[in-house]
């Protein structure tokens, strides 16, 4: 519940920014939709780090691969010239619960079992350009992103009462770039695009692995990104 209302102050708010921009450039469009979410492993190292530790003790942090993950979003398209478009957007990429295994620190006994649900929201603003312009178009992309990264801790067991943070949070900026498909149905463009992000460039922690996804998204189109030739 908690993480449904993250999204959705993230959402209204990304929203109201995106339609109080200037909007006088000749086209317009917006899109939502949504798809898979494909993590590598570094998306459920919650804690950035593969060790926890307490006092004089030290704890080995040995985590599941964390399965597909399902995302929804929206984007603005404003036109730039009949090349390109400047898109805006926001969503929400949830990665399925992995279980987190604590072991102490000759990795022989377990001491914690910890179940982690991780989360990014990504704020992008990017250019799309597209190559090919018909009834089927093809198209490439790329954005700048502004990363909240929240995980949802769920302490199973816990045999020393270690702290474990049950919400930790992180801000990074990133990047992705893909390309896709377009089909027009001449009501709405129905747009099928292929993503890779990866959302800690900047800002992330000495030793902190490369945060990477890739994205199948399918989305509802409504308008052109820019004008027809």
């Amino acid at each position: 519940m908690k993480v449904c209302h993250t999204f959705a102050g993230c959402l209204l708010i990304g929203s109201l920014a995106i339609f109080c921009l200037p909007t006088h450039l000749n086209a317009q469009s917006f899109a939502i939709g949504g798809g898979l979410s494909t993590p590598s492993d570094e998306i459920n190292n919650v804690y950035n780090s593969d060790f926890v530790t307490k006092d004089d003790f030290v704890g080995n942090l040995l985590r599941q691969s964390s399965g597909f993950g399902l995302h929804i979003g929206s984007r603005l398209y404003l036109e730039l010239d009949e090349e390109l478009a400047l898109v805006f957007g926001i969503a929400l990429h949830r990665f399925n619960e992995s279980r987190l295994d604590v072991y102490d620190e000759n990795g022989e006994e377990l001491i914690a079992v910890l179940q982690a649900t991780q989360n990014i929201v990504p704020i992008s603003v990017g250019l799309d350009y597209p190559v090919y312009k018909g009834f089927v178009g093809f198209y490439v992309a790329g954005d700048l992103q502004y990363n909240y990264i929240f995980n949802t801790i769920d302490i199973v067991r816990n045999d020393l009462a270690i702290p474990f943070v049950d919400e930790p949070t992180n801000n990074r900026v990133g990047a992705s770039f893909g390309a896709g498909v377009e089909i027009d149905l001449a009501a709405v463009i129905l747009d099928l695009g292929l993503r890779f992000n990866h959302a800690n460039i900047i800002g992330k922690e000495d030793d902190e692995g490369d945060k990477t996804y890739l994205t199948f998204n399918l989305s509802v189109l409504f308008g052109e990104k820019t004008e027809s030739e």
